[in-house]
């Protein structure tokens, strides 16, 4: 019985979480991508000659920190906070080998404000 009312209880969970999730976001996703795009043009970034990587689920971001999590440790991403917060990880990759490298821009999903920007060397 008791498995029984963990299913019922767990099916509720998801939804339960998304709408937490929806009434977090004030932010889309686009108008993320446009807040980190003018965050690197206002540093000199040539953002028009990269690729733009962003996603719902952060998954770029997920799966660099999951190959390298000393990424973590870095003080201007403990800076940042990220734990807990909503947030929009927008991925900016060279398409040539350029001074800079890649960029990440951390954009904070309810309000839009910029979180931190980590950039290449």
């Amino acid at each position: 019985m008791s498995f029984f009312s963990f299913l019922i209880i767990s099916g509720c969970i998801p939804e339960i979480g998304r709408k937490a999730r929806d009434e977090e976001i004030g932010m889309s996703l686009e108008e993320a991508k446009e807040k980190a795009e003018a965050e690197l043009k206002k540093r000199g970034y040539p953002v028009e000659d990269m690729l733009v990587t962003a996603d719902e689920k952060n998954t770029a971001w997920h799966e660099f920190v999951a190959k390298d999590p000393s990424i973590l440790q870095r003080e201007n991403v403990k800076r940042m906070n990220l734990e807990g917060k909503s947030y929009w990880a927008i991925y900016y990759a060279p398409q040539k080998m350029m001074l800079g490298g890649d960029a990440w821009v951390f954009v904070d999903a309810k309000d839009g404000k910029i979180l931190g920007v980590i950039l290449g060397e």
